[in-house]
C-alpha cells in the first residue's frame, strides 16, 4: 500500500513522441513537457523550442540548457541526457564541466599549432615572396592534420605523418622543409612555455634525400665561344648588357631585374641592394669592378633617364626582362 502522500508515489514519465512535439503549441507563460530522468522540453510563449536537464546536485537543483529543438533531435537530446546523468552520478556539475570545457578549448584554439605557427611566422624578417611560400607550404601540408591541436599535445608520430605523405607524391626538398618550419614552429613554443618538448626536432633527416642534380653550366674552355655569341646577340641590347652585368656581380637575376639607378655609385664602385629586394631582408653591397662599371656605363646610355636598369617597353616601372 502506498504512503498517503501523494509526491511518494512513484510517477511514471511518460516518454515523448514526435507527435507531441509538434503539437506542443506556444502559450502565454513557458511550459515543459517531460521526457523522464530530468529531460524536458520548455516551450517559450515566443514559440522557441528548448531542451533542458534538470539535475540534483549539492542540495540544489541546476538546469542544463542543451538547445533549441531543430538544432538538437529528440534522439540527441536523449543521448546528451544520458552523458550529463553520468557526470552527476561522479558528483560533476554539467554546467561546471561545460564551462571549463569552453576554457580549455579556447586555450587550445589560442595555442594551437596553426596559431602558434601564424604567430612564429609574423616574426620571420624574410622577403615577402619567400614568406608567403613558407606559410602556403604549412597551410597545405601541415595544418590539415595538426593545426587544430594544442601544440603540447602533438605527437613525434604525427609530425612524422606529415612529412610520410609529402614524400610520397615525391616532394622531397618539401618535406624536409617543411620538417625544418615544424621544427623552428616547437622550438619557438618551447621558448615561450607552450610544451615541453619538440617532437619535430630531427624528423627532417628521416626524408629520403634527393639526389644531387647540378645545374647545366659552362665549363671554362666554352667561355670564349659563348662571350663571342653573346657580342653577337642580335635580339634586345638591354638583354645582352644584362647577361654581361650578371656574369660580372654573381646576383640573383631578379634583384639584377629589379635594380634601380639609385642604388648604383659609380664613385664609390658599389652596387647597394636594399634588404626590401632581398631574400633575406638585408642590405646587400655588391663591388662594382672596371668591367662591371663599364656595362653600367653602356646600361646608362640606354636607360639612365628611368628609374629602372632594365625599363620595359610597355611599361617604364616594370622590368623589361
Amino acid at each position: 500500500m502506498y504512503l498517503k502522500r501523494g509526491w511518494d508515489m512513484p510517477k511514471i514519465v511518460k516518454k515523448l513522441t514526435n507527435a507531441d512535439l509538434l503539437a506542443a503549441k506556444p502559450r502565454d507563460k513557458d511550459y515543459r513537457l517531460h521526457d523522464g530522468d530530468g529531460l524536458k522540453l520548455q516551450i517559450r510563449p515566443s514559440g522557441t523550442k528548448v531542451w533542458q536537464y534538470h539535475y540534483f546536485l549539492n542540495g540544489h537543483w541546476n538546469i542544463y540548457t542543451i538547445g533549441k529543438l531543430g538544432d538538437v533531435s529528440m534522439v540527441q537530446a536523449r543521448a546528451k541526457r544520458d552523458e550529463l546523468k553520468k557526470l552527476v552520478d561522479e558528483g560533476i556539475a554539467p554546467n561546471e564541466h561545460k564551462k571549463q570545457t569552453r576554457i580549455k578549448r579556447q586555450y587550445e584554439n589560442r595555442n594551437s599549432f596553426e596559431a602558434i605557427a601564424r604567430e612564429w611566422h609574423t616574426k620571420q624578417n624574410w622577403a615577402e615572396k619567400h614568406k608567403a611560400n613558407v606559410l602556403s607550404r604549412l597551410e597545405l601540408d601541415a595544418f590539415p592534420i595538426i593545426g587544430k591541436q594544442a601544440i603540447n599535445k602533438i605527437s613525434r608520430q604525427e609530425v612524422l605523418h606529415i612529412l610520410q605523405n609529402i614524400e610520397q607524391r615525391g616532394a622531397l626538398d618539401v618535406a624536409k622543409r617543411i620538417g625544418q618550419y615544424c621544427a623552428a614552429i616547437f622550438d619557438y613554443a618551447l621558448l615561450k612555455g607552450l610544451c615541453e618538448s619538440n617532437p619535430a626536432m630531427g624528423l627532417a633527416k628521416v626524408v629520403q634525400t634527393k639526389g644531387v642534380q647540378h645545374r647545366a653550366c659552362l665549363k671554362e674552355k666554352e667561355l670564349p665561344d659563348f662571350l663571342k655569341k653573346l657580342e653577337a646577340y642580335s635580339g634586345g641590347k638591354l638583354v645582352m648588357l644584362a647577361m654581361k652585368l650578371l656574369m660580372l656581380t654573381f646576383v640573383r637575376p631578379g634583384e639584377l631585374r629589379g635594380a634601380r639607378w639609385e642604388e648604383i655609385d659609380e664613385k664609390k664602385a658599389e652596387w647597394r641592394i636594399p634588404a626590401s629586394r632581398m631574400k633575406m631582408k638585408r642590405d646587400h653591397i655588391v663591388p662594382l669592378s672596371k668591367q662591371s662599371l663599364a656595362v653600367i656605363a653602356e646600361i646608362k646610355q640606354i636607360s639612365g633617364n628611368y628609374e629602372i636598369l632594365f625599363p620595359g617597353r610597355k611599361n617604364i616601372k616594370n622590368p623589361y626582362l
